[in-house]
């Protein structure tokens, strides 16, 4: 008997479960990661992607625990130039030389927690306002850099400005970091939602700068995350 008890309240519950209308939110996207502030002056935009799980707990309330990674490897050239002066028929000038050479890359992966609350809801299309915050794992990597660099003031002058040696450098950390944003979901067929999302994210790190190269530090990795995925609510 007592085993027959605690079965009927186990099906009790897992029913009440389910007639929860859209308890339970899977959902996959794709995500494209642009760099704002000074990374942006280090690196474009790349592709990563997300997966998100979670239960929606009220009418307007609903949390997610997500997993995302990307990785930023393209690099800004415009400005990613080494800044150097020099003297030319006894006029002091100064060129932006580029620096083909440099390899990059930033490595970001975590988990966060993130609250969405509810601020439109129709049969067919909902609004929400995002907040989340988490711990991400990163891992930013420069390659050494060993060159001469030449200027030619005119077509037959070439002049010697600079000669780099610089070692190669990596951080790994991990670091707190908070997204704020706004998500649009539209219902494409039951259980099957379409969901896109934009949201402004902030890591609580800091990039060491490589002077000879004329990079800057990086204080606090801000990016912008656009979002698009499937959405399945059970």
């Amino acid at each position: 008997m007592k085993t027959i008890k605690i079965l009927f309240i186990a099906a009790l519950f897992l029913t009440s479960i389910n007639a929860q209308k859209n308890s339970i939110i899977i959902e996959a996207n794709g995500n494209y990661i642009l760099p704002t502030g000074a990374l942006a002056e280090r690196f474009n935009g790349a592709f990563g992607g997300s997966f998100l799980v979670g239960k929606q707990i009220s009418d307007n309330w609903t949390w997610l625990g997500k997993f995302e990674y990307f990785k930023l490897s393209d690099l800004n050239k415009d400005k990613l130039v080494r800044k150097v002066g020099y003297t030319f028929n006894d006029v002091e000038q100064t060129a932006e030389i580029p620096l083909p050479k440099l390899n990059m890359e930033l490595t970001i992966a975590g988990v966060s927690v993130e609250a969405r609350m509810k601020v439109l809801s129709t049969e067919i299309f909902e609004s929400d306002i995002n907040l989340g915050f988490g711990f991400l794992y990163w891992e930013n990597k420069r390659g050494g850099y060993f060159d001469s660099l030449y200027v030619n003031p005119n077509d037959t002058t070439q002049i010697l400005v600079d000669v780099l040696q610089v070692p190669s450098q990596t951080q790994i950390d991990w670091s707190g970091a908070v997204n704020l944003g706004v998500n649009f979901s539209v219902k494409l067929f039951e259980p099957v939602w379409f969901n896109a999302s934009a949201n402004y994210k902030l890591i609580i790190g800091e990039l060491w700068p490589a002077l000879s190269l004329d990079i800057e530090n990086v204080s606090g990795i801000q990016l912008f995350d656009f979002r698009t995925g499937i959405q399945i609510r059970l």
